[in-house]
């Protein structure tokens, strides 16, 4: 069967903006030999951004007639995304059997809008790591993939976003996080300048993309100086003369975990050091207590002395700065003599034994000089208390002597 009815349009592309109209002409070509209405529709986009004008039109027999294609895309970037839209313009004849024809045009929706960046205010993790929260607000009317870097005049940071490379679909913003992170620890409270940088490419429906400008914002870190560990020393008594037994109190008054290396030192190396625990983990703003015994390496033949020493906390994590306290330990066992070794009660025993072994023998030969061939009951006990006596105050003696 011969086609019946024919359309043509003046225009194959109709280039329009976002909340601006444009339009063109569709010819229709009646080959039958009626007059007929003939009703115009448009497909491939939302029935409301065209107007057909009239929709309907009789068109003679043999004859032509044009209508009017209006195509008017609402502002709204996010509804009205720049790109090419093919569209189907189709006819159809009322008389003939619903006789149909159709011509296709593109339609193209321009480009526009931009992009900005909006910096938050920053949450610090401690004094070496803060973190930046910043919106990308897209304005334009098409999806932006954008990549983000930072830099600052004295490259004393480094930068870590997340995501690092994302996309804004058109006319909305998306969040995405900064943080920054000290290359050195901050020995003192200090404001920071850092600059924010974001660029990319804008994807066109249909057409190429279109390189997004660079954006950049600049921002500020006050960076805290890093907190001091502390350390307070109490004396806790003394298990004997030897050593002392300290109490150590230590604090993390910093914003982070911190794990807790403890040293002492004297200035000549003069005393040992035990601690228990000798390393421990300090949440934020908390403190723990630590056993702490010293005792003397070397002896002292000065006699009595007193011997400095001094305690540091240390940071594991180098988040923190070493805090130290200072205390004096008084060796109490070299005041009162040097520590005597563990042979000495035994070689004591045995002199104390052949002094009481001398001892009898020297009064026995005695008597038997003074009267060889009789013993009277009264002399002999005589001599046997006097060897006691001699032998008790010898033995006093030796006790007194090992204990002065």
């Amino acid at each position: 069967m011969a086609t019946q009815l024919i359309l043509s349009s003046d225009k194959n592309r109709v280039t329009v903006s976002p909340g601006a109209q444009a339009e063109l002409s569709v010819t229709i070509k009646n080959l039958t030999a009626l007059v007929d209405d003939t009703s115009i529709t448009v497909g491939g986009i939302d029935k409301n951004w065209v107007q057909v004008v009239p929709p309907h039109v009789p068109v003679f027999a043999q004859g032509e007639a044009s209508v009017r294609v209006i195509f008017q895309p609402p502002a709204d970037p996010l509804h009205t995304q720049a790109g090419i839209y093919p569209l189907v313009i189709s006819g159809m004849l009322q008389e003939q059997n619903g006789e149909q024809a159709e011509t296709r045009v593109d339609l193209e929706i321009q480009f526009g809008g931009d992009y900005r960046i909006e910096l938050g205010r920053s949450s610090s993790v401690n004094n070496q790591e803060a973190v930046f929260p910043f919106k990308v607000h897209n304005d334009a009317n098409a999806p932006l993939n954008i990549r983000c870097t930072g830099e600052d005049p004295q490259n004393a940071f480094w930068y870590k976003f997340d995501p690092f490379q994302f996309t804004v679909p058109a006319g909305s913003e998306t969040t995405s996080t900064l943080s920054i992170r000290a290359r050195q620890p901050g020995q003192d409270n200090r404001k920071s300048v850092f600059t924010l940088k974001a660029q990319g490419e804008w994807t066109i429906t249909g057409l190429s993309s279109i390189d997004a400008s660079l954006k950049q914002v600049n921002g500020q870190w006050e960076q805290a100086a890093q907190p001091n560990l502390m350390v307070a020393i109490n004396p806790a008594g003394s298990d004997n003369s030897s050593s002392g037994n300290y109490q150590l109190v230590v604090s993390n008054p910093g914003p982070t975990t911190e794990t807790v290396v403890l040293e002492g030192r004297t200035a000549n190396g003069q005393l040992g050091f035990r601690f228990n625990p000798a390393q421990l983990s300090l949440k934020p703003q908390s403190q723990a207590i630590v056993a702490l015994t010293v005792w003397p390496i070397s002896a002292n033949p000065g006699g009595p002395t007193t011997i400095d020493f001094w305690i540091t906390a240390k940071s594991g994590s180098g988040k923190s700065k070493p805090g130290s306290a200072q205390a004096t330990f008084v060796p109490l066992a070299q005041a009162q003599g040097q520590p005597r070794p563990p042979w000495l009660i035994p070689v004591i025993v045995l002199v104390v034994c052949l002094m009481i072994i001398c001892a009898i023998s020297a009064l026995v030969l005695l008597n038997w000089k003074n009267s060889p061939n009789l013993y009277p009951s009264g002399s002999t006990l005589h001599s046997f208390d006097s060897i006691r006596f001699l032998a008790r105050s010898i033995l006093d003696g030796c006790i007194r002597a090992y204990f002065s």
